[in-house]
């Protein structure tokens, strides 16, 4: 029981601990960082940096395109059709045969399942009864 106390106390001397240090290094970051040497610093960085964002932002895009084009050349060799191209996509015909398999196993046209189409248009379409 002495040993899980002594845990404890130093568990909490050393959360006292770190909690002052930890402000301590906030209060010299909002030193430092209000500093007027700091902040003409980080307007001439900052004036410097916007060309240079631009270029690599150019660069990037023209890079993802191109590897967009590679990939696509890449998954589509001959030119085939995807869902994004927006082109219609080449369905084979069911056979007939599979067709009357589907039809019989459908169950949404199962004979448990007619009927209720009706019915929700029926409810749908009841009058209400008149308020008094």
């Amino acid at each position: 029981m002495k040993k899980l106390l002594l845990l404890a106390a130093a568990a909490v001397g050393i959360a006292v601990v770190a909690k002052s240090k930890s402000d301590q290094l906030k209060a010299s970051a909002a030193k430092v960082t209000s500093d007027p040497r700091v902040q003409s610093a980080l307007a001439t960085a900052s004036e410097k940096a916007a060309p240079v964002v631009s270029q690599v932002g150019e660069k990037v895009s023209a890079a993802t395109g191109a590897a967009s084009s590679f990939a696509h050349e890449k998954l589509h060799p001959e030119g085939g059709q995807h869902v994004g191209d927006g082109a219609p996509l080449d369905v084979p015909e069911v056979p007939p045969a599979a067709q009357e398999v589907v039809e019989e196993t459908d169950p949404v046209s199962a004979p448990e399942f007619t009927g209720f189409e009706s019915a929700a248009a029926d409810d749908a379409t009841a009058e209400k009864p008149a308020e008094e």
